[in-house]
């Protein structure tokens, strides 16, 4: 009972800080947009772009911290728990301080590429120094993070990470004013330092008093957490340098304004994405149990989750495309045509590679990690390709479809390789599920008709009103059409009841 009760408020607290993330970058990007301009919001855009590389040095060595933890705790040796906790500390606040040593320097270098106007770049290296504190800083407070992932009190996690987003958008507001923009980056400073605090603080509550003395640098732990971190470090590479490579190339087939609206269409589309990819992760326990049981039991799961996806995927991008001229309007101001034409491209991308998601955990659930590896590998050799090709002979909003374009090949290659492995049927999958498609179409289309007919005409008010009645009729056809839902309903209230 205590464990299906930890499990309900896993899944909840990952959903909601998921939702409370959303929110938050909603009002801030709007915020800022409104305070700084969009293209000081594209060079941010682009200075976190070159700070996340860093996470090269500590995606792997987090995941490598559940895994120790979760084998400790259960044998109970918690100063084994309390060696791997600090030991992947040291390892991380050192792996984390050359890397970002590293990004330091060749910023100089990559920075005047793609930022041509000498006051923008100035800003971008102002911004810099700070950006890579926070990130060192989160870096190390991730280790602590880790540990309540390896008890499964992943909730607690959850909790801090929340609390600390909304901590992130007040400081911003209080900075801003003040400072301008770099005002953003002392703000994230802040939130990364109460980030380590209260995480540590949370971590030594949560620990027996024997584990509590801090302990040394201990090589034997330090050559496993390595040696199991190798065998995650070449997928967390690939996919780390998706987002870097295509704003690099907007920012250089384009203009720094407009990298400022694509981040704000790939942020709408990746916190809608978020939310899905967090409720379908939540299933990997079951699908690794009914693996174990047989294949057939897999495959009956797999369709029902992949049928719910499909119709989740479907309704979020066709509501997306409903309510884009008022996002737009609400969010920037104005009806912005580069940032609703990027977020549909990129909607459509990540749609195809959101319905991909079902398999990619099925292949985690039965340690088929080689196609989801391989899957990841083509698009990290296809974006610069593609972002470069089109880039140069059509510009900026092909660079867009490039990265989009490799979303769906990197997801297509995914789902036809393990369908082929599992011996699933592609053609019986899909083509139940095309009149979701066709319906979704057909309602935004409605959507945006109405739009373009009335918008001069009626109150916006009211327009808003018929754009939610639209968005409602079609949700209610999207969970009438599929009856997964119920199995589903039944699946979050069996939870509840054993919790």
């Amino acid at each position: 009972m205590h464990k299906s009760r930890n499990i309900l408020r896993n899944a909840i607290s990952a959903i909601s800080v998921v939702l409370v993330t959303a929110v938050v970058y909603f009002f801030l990007y709007k915020y800022l947009n409104a305070q700084v301009g969009i293209a000081e919001l594209g060079v941010w855009s682009l200075v976190i772009s070159t700070i996340s590389v860093g996470a090269v040095a500590n995606a792997a060595l987090s995941e490598s911290v559940v895994r120790f933890v979760a084998l400790y705790s259960v044998k109970e040796e918690w100063e084994n728990v309390s060696k791997v906790l600090f030991t992947s500390c040291y390892i991380l606040g050192i792996l984390l301080f050359f890397f970002l040593l590293i990004i330091y320097a060749g910023s100089y270098y990559i920075l005047p590429f793609v930022i041509e106007k000498k006051e923008y770049l100035t800003l971008a290296r102002s911004l810099l120094p700070y950006g890579l504190l926070a990130f060192w800083i989160n870096g190390v407070a991730s280790a602590f993070l880790s540990f309540f992932e390896g008890l499964r009190l992943a909730y607690i996690k959850n909790m801090i990470t929340a609390v600390c987003v909304v901590l992130f958008y007040i400081s911003s507001r209080l900075m801003v004013p003040k400072y301008g923009l770099i005002g953003v980056v002392y703000a994230q400073v802040f939130q990364s330092i109460v980030l380590l605090v209260i995480s540590s603080i949370a971590v030594f509550i949560k620990l027996p008093v024997v584990a509590l003395r801090p302990l040394g640098f201990k090589s034997d732990l330090f050559k496993e957490i390595v040696a199991f971190s190798v065998n995650l470090q070449v997928v967390s590479i690939v996919t780390i340098m998706y987002d870097p490579v295509t704003k690099y190339f907007l920012a250089k087939y384009g203009n720094i304004s407009f990298v400022g609206y694509y981040e704000m269409g790939n942020r709408l589309v990746a916190q809608a994405r978020s939310v899905i990819i967090s409720a379908t992760q939540i299933l990997v326990p079951n699908l690794t149990i009914e693996a174990e049981k047989s294949m057939d039991a897999l495959k009956a799961i797999y369709q029902k989750v992949f049928s719910i996806v499909f119709s989740i995927s479907t309704f979020m991008l066709a509501s997306i495309i409903i309510f884009l001229p008022y996002i737009s309007i609400f969010w920037i101001q104005h009806f912005e045509p580069i940032f609703i034409v990027t977020t549909i491209i990129l909607g459509a991308g990540w749609y195809v590679n959101i319905i991909m998601s079902p398999v990619y955990f099925v292949n985690y659930a039965t340690n088929s990690l080689k196609i989801n590896l391989n899957g990841q590998l083509i698009m990290a050799v296809l974006n610069p390709i593609f972002c470069l090709a089109l880039g140069v002979f059509f510009g900026s909003y092909f660079v867009i479809v490039g990265w989009a374009c490799t979303l769906v090949l990197g997801a297509l290659y995914t789902i036809v390789k393990s369908h082929r492995k599992y011996d699933i049927s592609s053609r019986k999958l899909f083509k139940p599920e095309m009149k979701k498609v066709f319906i979704g179409a057909v309602f935004a289309l409605i959507s945006w008709l109405i739009y373009g007919e009335f918008i001069k005409t009626l109150p916006l008010f009211l327009m808003v009103g018929i754009a939610m009645i639209v968005f409602g009729v079609l949700a209610a056809i999207t969970i009438k059409m599929d009856k997964n839902f119920t199995y589903i309903l039944n699946l979050v209230k069996l939870n509840f009841k054993q919790a």
